[in-house]
């Protein structure tokens, strides 16, 4: 008995002395895996305070993000054109006019920031625009992407370059346009938002500046970075758009379908007819 008493006034010695110097092998380590070396925890594994955690901006590069719609290894990349131009700049990124080296050809490439994107919290947004530019590259009044691929920094999309301008700047230098000419372009964009409506695609950004005019006089829409995968009968409520061109119900905070899309044809083709908005608005765009 007094054995017993003994080994076990030992085993409780040996335990208070591994629990006050806290030995490796009294406390279950989560992290021992992923010790370095049997030394502090990996960086990125250390306990902190997540209710007080806030991602620090830019992220180093083997962080970054990788998009799973833009492939890593393609025949083109950024090293397969020429740069000419600047088109336009963002917050997001910049759209560049270039050539391809091989086929001699004009192209438009926008390089988006993934920082920024994730930063924006832009992430579903650009993985939405990339799936329906893939699926809605063959309707002959929507541009054309044929490459897309990402790096460490950033996203690549490059889509044919229509070097006609957009429609809003058409209309400031021409004002009204002839009836003939605006039947023609009110059926070509009824017929490409009939399209995206079909395809179960609303597109929330319907507007003059995101109409070009190709080589033909043909227009082309442009720029899917507001639209949203929506079923028929289904309702979205954010708030997005561009304010002259948006329906009231948007304005209201109320949610909406795919009618929309047809309001802001109806705000644009009063715009083409009379020369002038229909109502005072800014143009801000929301998003």
């Amino acid at each position: 008995m007094g054995n017993r008493a003994t080994r076990q006034e030992t085993c409780d010695a040996v335990c208070r002395d591994k629990f006050e110097n806290k030995s490796s092998d009294f406390f279950y380590d989560p992290l021992a895996s992923f010790r370095v070396n049997n030394g502090a925890p990996i960086k990125s594994l250390k306990k902190t305070c997540y209710s007080k955690a806030k991602t620090v901006w830019p992220l180093p590069n083997h962080e970054l993000p990788f998009f799973p719609e833009f492939p890593i290894k393609s025949v083109t990349s950024e090293h397969s054109f020429n740069v000419i131009s600047v088109v336009s700049s963002g917050a997001y990124g910049k759209v560049l006019h270039v050539v391809h080296k091989e086929e001699a050809k004009n192209y438009a490439m926008k390089v988006l920031s993934k920082n920024m994107i994730f930063k924006e919290n832009l992430v579903q947004q650009v993985k939405v625009e990339a799936q329906i530019q893939v699926m809605c590259d063959h309707h002959p009044f929507l541009v054309r992407g044929p490459f897309r691929w990402q790096n460490k920094r950033n996203l690549f999309i490059v889509t044919e370059f229509i070097e006609g301008g957009d429609l809003q700047q058409l209309w400031q230098e021409t004002g009204c346009f002839h009836e003939d000419l605006i039947k023609i372009y009110v059926a070509e964009i009824a017929l490409v938002l009939d399209f995206l409506h079909n395809a179960g695609i609303i597109y929330r950004d319907l507007k003059m500046e995101n109409l070009l005019i190709d080589g033909n006089g043909h227009l082309k829409l442009i720029d899917f970075g507001l639209s949203k995968w929506l079923s028929h009968g289904d309702r979205c409520d954010t708030l997005c758009g561009t304010r002259q061109y948006m329906a009231p119900e948007i304005l209201r905070l109320e949610s909406y379908t795919h009618a929309v899309d047809w309001w802001s044809l109806g705000v644009l083709f009063y715009a083409l007819l009379r020369g002038k908005m229909s109502l005072f608005c800014q143009s801000e765009k929301i998003r």
